[in-house]
């Protein structure tokens, strides 16, 4: 009976454990790709406008170089926000549209 108990409790250990490795298993291999994906194209734009092409969830990426000003007003309060929180801040949420 205490056998039986046993060997249940590891079971239901190893699968959690398997679960949570698989879960890490695949966050690295998104690393990797989009590792990959930001290779140098031969010029062809910015690197990071083709991560849509990886991740369809992704519609846009916005950038600015470290010493520029952000285009939208909406990002640099954001930033602004993140700086003074230390972690991060969203920028024009839309939560009904899913965005």
């Amino acid at each position: 009976m205490e056998l039986a108990r046993l060997r249940d409790a590891f079971e239901t250990d190893a699968r959690i454990a398997h679960r949570l490795l698989s879960q890490r298993v695949v966050q690295h291999d998104a690393v990797l790709a989009t590792l990959a994906l930001l290779q140098p194209a031969g010029g062809a734009g910015s690197a990071e406008q083709r991560l849509p092409a990886l991740y369809p969830q992704i519609l846009s990426v916005q950038r600015r170089e470290a010493e520029g000003a952000w285009s939208d007003a909406a990002l640099a309060a954001a930033e602004a926000r993140s700086l003074g929180a230390r972690r991060p801040a969203l920028a024009d949420v839309d939560f009904a549209a899913g965005r």
